[in-house]
């Protein structure tokens, strides 16, 4: 969890498989470093299929939500193929929302996006009944940023250009 995965599709119908083992319930994250639509992954594991077919270039992109996957624990197979004859390389990592950078209300955060379409992911405690603004402090014309709670919901997805208002955190 959370290294680049990098391979290629180098002959049509070739179909790339990687192993992934999860010894607890996780919650997890796939960072598509690759904007092709071409390229798919499908992910198997304990209950079947999770995912099907799936475009690179959409799975953690604005118009795709809950960009998250709940897995129980248990072995799971990642297969990368491509349409039809295409060819194509790529690169991915799965993050881990339990590990992702702790953050404290209030004080600002800075980073980068390097590549421009990689995820980065943020975390902090809040109950119920509490309330946020969260404010850009410099806006990126063509990434997103999301809330997701504990349930899976998204919160918020709106583009980095645009604060969110305050925001009451619902109950469970």
């Amino acid at each position: 969890l959370g290294d680049t995965v990098s391979g290629a599709i180098s002959v049509a119908g070739e179909q790339d498989l990687y192993s992934l083992a999860l010894a607890t319930d996780s919650r997890l994250h796939f960072d598509s470093l690759t904007d092709n639509a071409t390229l798919n992954w499908t992910l198997t594991g304990p209950a079947g299929t999770v995912v099907n077919a799936r475009s690179f270039q959409l799975s953690d992109s604005f118009d795709f939500a809950p960009p998250l996957l709940s897995l129980v624990a248990g072995s799971y197979t990642l297969m990368v193929d491509a349409n039809a004859d295409s060819t194509a390389s790529y690169s991915f990592r799965f993050l881990d929302f339990a590990a992702a950078q702790v953050l404290t209300p209030g004080t600002p955060v800075s980073g980068d996006l390097t590549p421009a379409n990689e995820s980065d992911l943020y975390r902090f405690t809040a109950v119920a009944g509490d309330r946020f603004f969260f404010d850009v402090q410099t806006g990126i014309s063509n990434a997103t940023w999301r809330l997701i709670d504990p349930y899976n919901n998204t919160l918020f997805s709106n583009g980095f250009t645009t604060d969110e208002e305050t925001l009451l955190i619902p109950r469970g």
